[in-house]
């Protein structure tokens, strides 16, 4: 590897994870302001995470009226902007959408108000996007776009055509949660779905343009604006990821937590041999993940196992060689009965390159309403410093107030938390790939409570 930039014609190549390409930093959860009113606070409750500097702010709006975004006030640095496609109403299905955008903010804003034309008669969502550009750039804006779609299942996007290596994002009106917990990637790589649309980074024309293809769990008319933005960085091609999600099976409205006494057997997808399979467990006795069967040789770290008290224990377990077609893996907890959530992921090396433990770290925090998650450093920081450019990070936290969202980590969603989903909502596992980004996630909670965190990495 020559550096982080290399020329390369007219473009400049980004190696993954060296020099950041744009960044997901944060979107705040769902809040419904009520009816019969025009303005609403973003950022109060629950809170958002402050701004950084030099990011895109998007501000979306969903109303069961037609009435439009009036002003937006909140932050400083920049002004609210509104592009050439910004309101849609589908009086068919009762849903408008608005957006405007903010570039180049000042950091440390926390809450925004948003004013509308008129009172809201239902369904009043605002909802606040952060991104950041690449490192040592300056953001556009490149295109937008609106349209509606008649009900359906399989799905088309508006369409929208890229002029550069953007950050570009679909916001749904088809309404909330629109698809099943277990089909949580509703559309191809690169499209990340984080419970208000979808979102793609370092996308061009070719990876990202036209109109995108996904699926919803039911019929239903759909209301879609688009937005894109470019950077001063121009056109550059990402070198090949290495990792990739194949599937996620995990606890939620449609795959319950098991309540066991032995072991509890989980339908997953047929496996690949050779993949990783990762699982972030969490029990309700205060006792560990003790064992895994069911295909393939397990390991089940002790470095990842923390309590945050006698009813609560955080653990994982991996494994690298389940055999192809395996469909069911049985987990077991180290007590003679015990409620058990889960995370099963199967991600795929799209290199030639073994899987390798990199670091595994555990933390517990004081009470505070929005705990840091793990951080990766030479010396002063939660674990030892990341020893390869590409890795994928796994995070989990667990805090009985409740967790509602997180930044910098956007996978997974639920539609029950827009961070991922092990037992209740009080605890969860993000996952950040190709990347050696040391920002920790920050997790949105409920409540001024302690967590217990865990961290594993692989390269």
């Amino acid at each position: 590897m020559k550096g982080p930039v290399e020329a390369a014609g007219n473009s400049i190549i980004i190696p993954a994870g060296v020099f950041p390409g744009w960044q997901w930093i944060q979107d705040t959860p769902a809040i419904n302001c009520g009816t019969g009113v025009s303005t609403c606070s973003v950022g109060t409750n629950p809170v958002q995470t402050a701004t950084v500097a030099g990011s895109v702010w998007v501000m979306q709006v969903i109303t069961g009226n037609d009435v439009d975004i009036s002003s937006i006030t909140g932050g400083s640095g920049c002004t609210w902007t509104r592009p050439s496609a910004s309101h849609i109403y589908n009086a068919t299905k009762g849903l408008a959408l608005s957006d405007a955008y903010c570039i180049g903010g000042n950091a440390g804003a926390t809450s925004f108000t948003v004013t509308m034309t008129g009172n809201v008669t239902s369904n009043f969502f605002p909802f606040f996007w952060e991104f950041l550009p690449p490192k040592g750039s300056t953001a556009s804006l490149d295109t937008s776009s609106s349209s509606t779609h008649a009900a359906c299942t399989s799905c088309t996007t508006d369409s929208m055509t890229l002029t550069s290596t953007d950050i570009a994002m679909h916001f749904f009106g088809s309404g909330f949660a629109p698809f099943n917990d277990t089909t949580w990637h509703p559309a191809a790589d690169p499209w990340i779905y984080d419970g208000n649309g979808l979102v793609a980074l370092d996308v061009t024309n070719a990876t990202g343009g036209g109109a995108i293809s996904y699926t919803q769990d039911s019929s239903s008319p759909t209301v879609n604006l688009g937005i894109a933005f470019k950077s001063s960085a121009g056109n550059y091609a990402i070198l090949p990821k290495p990792f990739s999600i194949v599937h996620l099976t995990w606890t939620s409205n449609s795959n319950t937590n098991c309540n066991v006494s032995g072991t509890c057997t989980v339908t997953i997808p047929s496996a690949t041999n050779g993949n990783l399979f990762f699982i972030w467990a969490a029990t309700t006795v205060g006792k560990p993940l003790l064992s895994v069967t069911g295909g393939g040789t397990w390991t089940i770290p002790a470095g990842c196992q923390v309590n945050l008290s006698s009813n609560t224990q955080t653990s994982c377990a991996y494994s690298t060689n389940v055999p192809n077609a395996t469909t069911s893996l049985s987990l077991k907890c180290d007590a003679s009965s015990c409620t058990l959530g889960y995370e099963i992921w199967e991600l795929a090396r799209n290199d030639s390159g073994t899987w390798t433990l990199d670091q595994i770290a555990t933390k517990s925090l004081a009470a505070q309403t929005n705990p840091p998650g793990i951080n990766f450093c030479a010396s002063g920081c939660d674990a030892p410093a990341l020893t390869s450019n590409t890795e994928v990070i796994f995070q989990a936290l667990s805090q009985q107030g409740g967790i509602v969202a997180c930044t910098y980590y956007p996978q997974p969603f639920s539609g029950d938390q827009a961070c991922g989903y092990m037992y209740s909502i009080n605890e969860t596992g993000v996952v950040l790939l190709n990347t050696n980004n040391s920002n920790p996630p920050v997790y949105i909670t409920n409540s001024n409570l302690v967590s217990a965190e865990a961290a594993v990495t692989w390269k």
